[in-house]
């Protein structure tokens, strides 16, 4: 497990640009001054992070710029809050649940129905409204237009992880 003394004497966070920098070597590889970290999609390629080795270990950037600035290395999730993994400027990161994390994610690429937590039900010729929470499908009921479906969606979320929806 990192420390914050390990990543203090290797890594300088530059809080406006968001970037580590190198300011020790743990390979013949690494330039003191350059910017530290390679980009990695995610599991579902819905975005990318940036990834830095450190003894062996891949770190997200995001948990050790949290470890540099707070002392301790985060026991949740880091939100990206605008969505882009790549900004790592420290006014657009956050700790919080997976579950309030996952409320902040982008629609997925196969969604049909063009709102989140919005699907088309055949069998009742409705759309249902559905979210996630805490690794349990909440229905939310049925509705003549995806749009009321959405709508109560929304509510839901906003009732249920405020500022965390967009």
């Amino acid at each position: 497990m990192l420390t914050f003394d390990r990543a203090n004497e290797l890594l300088k966070y530059n809080s406006e640009t968001g970037d580590l920098i190198w300011i020790g070597r743990t390979s013949n590889r690494i330039k003191i001054g350059d910017i530290a970290g390679a980009v990695r999609p995610d599991c579902r390629g819905y975005t990318s992070y940036i990834d830095v080795g450190i003894d062996g270990v891949r770190y997200p950037a995001h948990r050790i710029i949290w470890l540099l600035k707070t002392g301790v290395m985060p026991i949740h999730d880091i939100d990206h809050i605008d969505g882009n993994g790549l900004n790592n400027c420290w006014d657009n990161l956050r700790q919080g649940t997976r579950s309030q994390n996952l409320i902040n994610t982008k629609m997925f690429s196969h969604n049909t129905s063009g709102y989140k937590g919005v699907s088309y039900r055949s069998d009742t010729k409705k759309w249902a409204a559905y979210i996630m929470v805490n690794k349990r499908k909440i229905n939310l009921g049925c509705y003549d237009c995806p749009k009321e479906a959405s709508d109560a969606r929304n509510a839901y979320a906003k009732s249920e992880f405020g500022e965390w929806v967009k």
